[in-house]
């Protein structure tokens, strides 16, 4: 048996050492740490750098944005606006450009989202805009290349609720197409004359097929105030969720005199409601004090000289049920008449009495709708979609549209005759209107026209119009 083996005992080392491989401990820390915090000095750098040029990018780009859709008019007379965006781009817009002939056009549009995605749709939409105001163009041809524009450019699911009016300083005429937006307010000096509500659903999402740019009418009077607006003036929002509202703001709205009184009374009145809250949509508004008529503008020499000469000629076109659901009429024959006689100063005022004529020859001769039902602004709901249902049941009946045009030594004149094949009605009694919201489209097609009759038993209206060289004139 060996002996147990000796114990060994662990050989001391020296204190010195033990510090002196701490103080290398130490130093390996401190170096990692210096190029740790170097790394991060060079990333935060970087970050900071990257930061300033997309802010400036971003401060580029909204100068840019700004100067294509802002460009309209910036102090046309009467005209008020107020924007608020929650970020530093708005998916709100307004326009407001002038056209020839006394136009003064004016839009508000609301894309779907908020910031830089919703904005970017507003560099198309406000250069179809400012471009075919310009050259004259219809409201209604503008809505249906703005819808045709959206569509195409569009993702799924964006869209944009508009409305959008023109108003013809010459004569006191507005034109109003509204798709999704909310009701637009007329102002008269006893309050509230009128509200116009949405008739269409917002620019694109409906094909190109279904699209429908029919326009409502209305006569003007000076003093009076319309004002459209998007809907985060509504949704403003306190702590408590409690919305600012549609009654509060008619109420500041019919409160106030005028539009300066009115945006400082509407700012203190959000203000109040909402307190700390955070702004949840952007907010803008445009409001418009109808001015006094003005003088009819005299073309350009330029326009003049390219003018068509006066000539004569005629065009005419039927249209069955099955054309009657598929197809408006009402762009196809304005673009005939300029097309054949090349009449863009009176292009707005023709398409205003095609789209009167055929309104009324369609509902309340072939559809047989009953008027009375738009007694209220709310009954124009009920109005509209009745005309939808019958239009989509109609079996039998058609519209006969008739142009014939004659030269003048000044000018011509264009017959615009529309025939249905209903009942028609007795026009040789004395006009009742069913309400006050009824006879106003009639009311606006004489005030352009030469001469307005009914004939036959009443299924058929003839429209003279008057035009002269160097401008549209209201007939005397």
């Amino acid at each position: 048996m060996q002996p147990p083996a000796p114990k060994l005992e662990p050989i001391p080392r020296p204190k010195s050492w033990i510090r002196a491989r701490g103080r290398r401990n130490l130093r390996e820390v401190v170096r990692r740490l210096e190029l740790h915090s170097a790394d991060l000095n060079r990333e935060r750098e970087e970050l900071l750098r990257w930061q300033e040029e997309a802010y400036q990018e971003e401060k580029l780009a909204q100068k840019v944005y700004q100067h294509i859709v802002a460009r309209g008019l910036k102090d046309a007379p009467g005209v008020h606006r107020m924007v608020s965006p929650r970020s530093m781009f708005n998916g709100d817009m307004v326009l407001a450009a002038s056209g020839p002939g006394g136009l003064l056009r004016m839009m508000v549009g609301d894309f779907t989202g908020h910031g830089l995605s919703a904005a970017i749709g507003s560099l198309p939409a406000s250069e179809v805009f400012y471009s075919m105001t310009h050259k004259g163009f219809s409201i209604s041809d503008v809505v249906s290349e703005l819808n045709k524009k959206l569509l195409t450019l569009l993702p799924r699911g964006m869209f944009c609720a508009a409305v959008i009016w023109d108003v013809d300083q010459t004569t006191g005429q507005m034109s109003v197409w509204n798709g999704g937006m909310h009701d637009v307010l007329i102002q008269g000096p006893l309050g509230l004359r009128d509200r116009l509500q949405s008739r269409h659903p917002p620019l694109g999402i409906l094909s190109v097929k279904d699209f429908r740019s029919d326009t409502e009418n209305r006569l003007l009077h000076v003093g009076d105030r319309i004002l459209a607006y998007s809907d985060g003036v509504l949704d403003a929002s306190n702590d408590a969720r409690e919305r600012f509202g549609q009654e509060r703001l008619e109420r500041t709205f019919l409160s106030s005199n005028d539009a300066e009184g009115f945006f400082s009374s509407l700012i203190d009145g959000i203000a109040g409601h909402c307190g700390a809250a955070e702004q949840v949509d952007d907010i803008t508004l445009i409001e418009y004090d109808v001015q006094p008529l003005q003088p009819t503008p005299l073309a350009s020499s330029a326009d003049l000289a390219s003018a068509p000469e006066p000539s004569t000629w005629q065009l005419e076109v039927t249209l069955g049920p099955d054309a009657l659901r598929s197809t408006d009429p009402v762009p196809m024959v304005v673009d005939a008449i300029m097309n054949i006689q090349g009449l863009h100063g009176d292009r707005r005022r023709i398409s205003t009495i095609v789209a009167e004529l055929y309104s009324n020859a369609l509902h309340h001769g072939l559809l047989r709708v009953d008027s009375s039902l738009r007694c209220s602004p709310a009954g124009f709901a009920a109005y509209f979609e009745e005309c939808k249902s019958r239009l989509a049941t109609l079996q039998d009946g058609q519209i006969r549209i008739s142009l014939q045009h004659r030269p003048r030594s000044d000018g011509g004149t264009l017959d615009m005759v529309f025939e249905d094949t209903g009942e028609g009605f007795d026009h040789t009694a004395p006009r009742k209107p069913s309400c006050a919201f009824g006879g106003r489209g009639r009311t606006i097609v004489q005030s352009l026209c030469e001469d307005l009759r009914y004939e036959g038993r009443g299924n058929r209206v003839l429209a003279r119009y008057r035009w002269r060289i160097g401008g549209p004139e209201a007939p005397d």
